[in-house]
């Protein structure tokens, strides 16, 4: 991938279908115009096996919201593939939660070693409902520059936390970290916790939440995850 007219910063982003990263390429660099093709290419190109029959999303991005430019992206391949543009997703509803990581509450990541791990759902976080079957997009924003992640949770029926999906890999949060997901009404409801990757990390951010309805889910902000006081299944 290589961009054009503009000297912006640039990363290519590979996600399996339900949104999780599994490669990804940043450059890291102010790319200019006079900079060559090839310089570009060697810096944000993907090289991967792909396993036949599944569909994967290749997302092209600015470092920077509102940094318009065109770009050429170009696809290699041993054998046919279909590649088409992706419209964006309609949801029939959205709310945005506005919350912060402070002194208390900014435990960091689960891989960190030197996090406590059966404090992580103590990092900030959501429970969502599903009243009926719902395609859900939760999306996390902040002008923090931090390494971020998403890691969703089904709240099992004997009270425990069942991590099923997350964003991926840790990225810096201006470049957006997000999941989405086909859900199905649980009787005791999901949990979404957004962690930084270090501990102690500071500042306000904003979680996203799209339906398709309204009357599909039920949001809870302040939800109290000691209560179960169940340490998270990997």
């Amino acid at each position: 991938m290589c961009i054009r007219d503009r000297a912006y910063p640039i990363g290519l982003y590979l996600l399996d279908s339900n949104g999780k990263s599994l490669m990804e390429c940043d450059s890291k660099a102010i790319l200019s115009a006079e900079t060559t093709e090839t310089f570009l290419l060697e810096l944000n190109t993907i090289r991967t096996t792909l396993d036949p029959g599944k569909a994967y999303t290749l997302v092209p991005c600015t470092y920077k919201a509102q940094q318009n430019s065109g770009f050429n992206l170009v696809v290699n391949s041993n054998e046919r593939v279909n590649i088409e543009t992706i419209p964006e997703l309609e949801f029939g509803y959205s709310k945005k939660i506005t919350s912060e990581w402070n002194a208390r509450n900014s435990i960091g990541s689960s891989k960190n070693p030197r996090k406590n791990y059966s404090q992580f759902i103590n990092n900030p976080h959501i429970r969502v409902e599903c009243v009926n079957n719902t395609r859900l997009r939760v999306h996390l924003q902040s002008q923090e520059d931090y390494l971020v992640a998403i890691h969703a949770y089904k709240i099992t029926t004997d009270h425990q936390y069942e991590l099923f999906a997350d964003s991926g890999s840790y990225t810096n949060i201006r470049m957006g970290c997000f999941v989405n997901l086909d859900l199905q009404p649980n009787p005791n409801g999901y949990l979404f916790v957004f962690s930084t990757f270090e501990a102690g990390q500071i500042g306000k951010f904003t979680v996203e939440v799209c339906a398709s309805a309204q009357r599909d889910v039920i949001i809870t902000q302040n939800y109290d995850v000691n209560s179960f006081s169940r340490q998270p299944k990997a």
